[in-house]
């Protein structure tokens, strides 16, 4: 009998630490509309679990490089299209999104793509 009533307060007691455990965050990530793009691809960049009203610095960097500033939405996301502001070579690319707070810069998500000849 004292081992069941054990075993049942222990079964409460980690049912209620389950419920009450918080919900992780999501972590902020970027996607590229291509992952092994070529010259002809219109490339456009997204990025989702970041912290609503907060602005990014987005920074492209390969053979071409480009930067801006995003403002993330309410949903937390952002989506960014260079248009005719970035004209890609081939070679490998990373895209860093940075968050700006006074002085400093926090590398916050990074990706990479491909873009072939």
């Amino acid at each position: 009998m004292k081992n069941r009533v054990l075993s049942v307060f222990l079964a409460l007691t980690l049912a209620f630490s389950a419920l009450a455990a918080p919900t992780p965050k999501p972590q902020p990530t970027i996607a590229v509309s291509c992952g092994a793009c070529t010259l002809s691809d219109h490339i456009s960049y997204t990025g989702s679990g970041f912290k609503q009203g907060i602005t990014v610095y987005l920074s492209v960097e390969g053979p071409t490089s480009r930067a801006i500033n995003v403002g993330i939405d309410s949903t937390g996301g952002f989506a960014v299209d260079f248009a005719g502001l970035l004209t890609y070579q081939a070679g490998v690319y990373t895209v860093n999104a940075y968050g700006i707070s006074g002085k400093r810069a926090a590398l916050l998500a990074s990706t990479f793509f491909l873009v072939a000849p």
